[in-house]
């Protein structure tokens, strides 16, 4: 059995979470209903957590039960605005959540998520002004980037039904299952 976990503040990553667990039949929980007892009960853990200021959401809970989640075989999705397969940014992303020991054994996947500045809260348009600063002086952005600063202020959502198939077809070859 297989049990998904997520934490995020605007539900793209409870959306990720939800295709994964139609796609995989798997149960699906936010963080905060999650206890130690209730993660015993399976044999597969995928946690997913959006990244906010370079921070995975939910970190407490990966390192409090890290030792238990990676028995269970624990796959990491993390969400947010780096263009997957940007192999650098992402592994910056999880070595400053989690140390290279912590992250030794776990399989991790990155998704783009959204972004709705009227949901922002003081702090995040603070960060996201800041980044908007620093994307103006590049003279070659991504694409993402050129889209954040087309929509500022606005609405970007880069959710994807279909970026979820590699996850999904590991958990579906996992032996464990």
């Amino acid at each position: 059995m297989t049990l998904i976990i997520y934490a995020g503040k605007y539900r793209t990553t409870q959306r990720y979470a939800e295709w994964i667990a139609e796609k995989t039949g798997a149960d699906l929980r936010p963080v905060y209903q999650v206890t130690s007892k209730m993660l015993r009960l399976y044999d597969t853990v995928v946690y997913g957590g959006a990244i906010y200021g370079g921070a995975i959401q939910g970190v407490r809970f990966l390192k409090k039960h890290l030792d238990e989640l990676k028995q269970r075989g624990l796959i990491l999705f993390t969400v947010g605005l780096t263009m997957p397969g940007d192999e650098v940014a992402f592994r910056s992303v999880l070595e400053r959540n989690l140390s290279p020991v912590e992250l030794e054994g776990i399989r991790a996947y990155h998704f783009l998520g959204a972004i709705q500045f009227k949901k922002l809260n003081g702090k995040e348009r603070m960060m996201m002004w800041l980044l908007k600063s620093a994307i103006s002086k590049k003279q070659v952005r991504s694409q993402v980037e050129s889209d954040l600063l087309e929509c500022y202020n606005g609405e970007l959502d880069y959710a994807n039904e279909a970026y979820v198939d590699d996850l999904v077809k590991e958990i579906s070859g996992d032996a464990r299952l």
